[in-house]
C-alpha cells in the first residue's frame, strides 16, 4: 500500500485490510487525511512485515489499530506517537523482534492498551525466545540496534519473461532507522531515487526493473544498514529459465596491513556471490583461551579491517563466501598482531621520517627565502649603482655647462 492510496476520504469510518496473500508493506503516508476513521484493521496477511513510521498520517480520531496475524516483526513508536486518539493495538501472533524499536512498549510511558497480550511473544533474539513481549524490561533492550529484513516478504527467487518488469521489495526496521541500496548482478549500486534505463529504486526500498532481458538475470542483494551494521537478503532473478552461472574464480584473500591492534584484510568475490562472513579467532595456547569473532558483510564489500585485537598475537582469519546454489568457498590465513615494542619502534621510525621530512622542507624553504633576499638586495644595490651614475652625469653636465658660460664672458 502506497502514498495516496487512502487519501481525503472524508467520510470513511473504518477500514479492513485482510487477508492479503501479496500484500507486504503500508508505506509512508499511505493513509492521509481521513478524519472520522475510527478503525483499522490489517490482519492475517502472510507477508506484511513493514508498517513506515509515518504510514498513518491525519487520523485524528482513530481509536483502534489491529496488526495481528502478519510477519510484522516491531511496530516504531513514531506510528502510535501519530495517533493522538489511539486507545487500543493488536500486536499478537507476529514475529516480534525484542529489541530497540519495540523497546517503547515496556517503558509505561503510554496509556495504549494491547490486545490478547499472552499471546504476544518474541521469536528473536534467541535470549528472548518465547518470552511474552511485556515481560522483558526495556532496560534489557539497546536503544539502537541492527537493522533487519523480512525474509518472509522476501523471496529467494523469482522468474520472469524478457521485456517484463518486476519489482523487488525491501523493507527493514532499526534504530536509527536504515538507508537501504540495492547491489545489482554486475556489482552496481543502485540508490534511493536514482534513475537509469532499467532500474529505478523508490525511497522506501522498492526496485523497479524494467523491459528485462537476459542481460538483467542474476542475483539482487538488498542492503539496509545504519551506524550498528547491517543486514541483506539476496533474490535470484531468472529470464526464460536462464541464470548466469557462477565463474569459478578462486577464493583469495589477502592480508594488506597489520598493526598491534588491528589486520586489514580483502578478498577477491565473483559476481553473483552471497556476503561473506568473516570468522577470526586466537590461536590456541596454554595461557590464553580460544576467542572467536564473526561478521557479515555486504555482497559489494571486498575490504574489512578487523579491530580491537591483542598485540602480539597469532590469529586465524577466515572469510566464508556461499554462492546462489549453496556452494561454500573458504579461505584462511593466519597473522601475527605486531607486538607493542615493534608497534612503538615504527612509530618512532615514522617520526624520524616526519622530522627528517620537515627539516628538509624547511632547508628548501630557507635556500628560497635567501634566493628571493639575495635577488631583492641585487636589485636595490643596481638600482642605487645606476642612481650614483645618473647624478655624477648631472654633476658633470652643470660644471660644463657653468665653464662655458664662464668663457663666453671673457670673449
Amino acid at each position: 500500500i502506497q502514498r495516496g492510496d487512502f487519501v481525503d476520504m472524508l467520510h470513511l469510518k473504518e477500514l479492513g485490510i485482510n487477508s492479503m496473500p501479496e500484500l507486504v508493506s503500508i508505506d509512508s503516508f499511505s493513509l492521509n487525511n481521513l478524519p472520522e476513521l475510527t478503525k483499522i484493521e490489517a490482519t492475517n496477511n502472510p507477508k506484511l512485515s513493514y508498517v513506515h513510521p509515518n504510514a498513518f498520517y491525519r487520523l485524528p480520531r482513530l481509536e483502534t489499530l489491529m496488526l495481528n496475524g502478519n510477519a510484522l516483526s516491531a511496530l516504531h513508536r513514531f506510528t502510535v506517537e501519530s495517533l493522538p486518539n489511539l486507545r487500543e493495538v493488536s500486536m499478537h501472533s507476529n514475529p516480534i523482534r525484542c529489541d530497540c524499536v519495540v523497546r517503547w512498549m515496556n517503558m509505561n510511558k503510554t496509556n495504549i492498551r494491547f490486545m490478547e497480550p499472552d499471546s504476544l511473544f518474541c521469536v528473536e533474539p534467541p535470549e528472548y525466545e518465547g518470552q511474552h513481549v511485556r515481560q522483558v524490561h526495556f532496560r534489557e533492550m539497546m536503544e539502537i540496534c541492527l537493522p533487519l529484513i523480512s525474509s518472509e516478504s522476501f523471496p529467494t527467487q523469482i522468474s520472469v519473461e524478457s521485456g517484463r518488469s518486476v519489482s523487488l521489495h525491501c523493507r527493514a526496521f532499526a534504530e536509527p532507522e536504515p538507508d537501504i541500496y540495492w547491489v545489482t548482478p554486475s556489482g552496481i549500486r543502485v540508490n534511493p531515487n536514482a534513475v537509469s534505463e532499467r532500474f529505478y529504486m523508490h525511497p522506501e526500498g522498492t526496485l523497479d526493473i524494467y523491459d528485462i532481458t537476459k542481460s538483467e538475470a542474476g542475483l539482487y542483494t538488498c542492503v539496509a544498514h545504519n551506524l550498528v551494521g547491517a543486514d541483506l537478503k539476496s533474490v535470484s532473478l531468472e529470464v526464460n529459465g536462464y541464470f548466469p552461472q557462477p565463474v569459478n574464480d578462486s577464493l583469495n584473500v589477502n592480508i594488506e596491513s597489520v598493526q598491534a591492534n588491528s589486520v586489514l584484510i580483502s578478498w577477491n568475490a565473483s559476481h553473483g556471490s552471497l556476503a561473506p562472513n568473516i570468522k577470526w579467532y586466537t590461536m590456541p595456547s596454554a595461557n590464553h583461551p580460544t576467542v572467536a569473532f564473526t561478521a557479515r558483510v555486504p555482497s559489494d564489500v571486498t575490504v574489512y579491517n578487523l579491530t580491537h585485537l591483542n598485540p602480539a598475537t597469532q590469529y586465524k582469519v577466515c572469510v566464508d563466501i556461499q554462492s546462489i546454489h549453496h556452494k561454500h568457498d573458504t579461505k584462511c590465513v593466519n597473522v601475527l598482531t605486531k607486538g607493542l615494542q615493534q608497534a612503538v619502534k615504527d612509530f618512532e621510525i615514522w617520526d624520524m621520517a616526519l622530522i627528517a621530512a620537515f627539516g628538509v622542507l624547511f632547508i628548501v624553504i630557507s635556500v628560497a627565502c635567501f634566493l628571493i633576499y639575495d635577488h631583492k638586495n641585487y636589485k636595490q644595490i643596481d638600482k642605487a649603482r645606476m642612481e650614483n651614475k645618473q647624478f655624477q652625469l648631472a654633476i658633470y653636465l652643470f660644471a660644463l655647462k657653468q665653464t662655458s658660460n664662464s668663457n663666453g664672458r671673457d670673449v
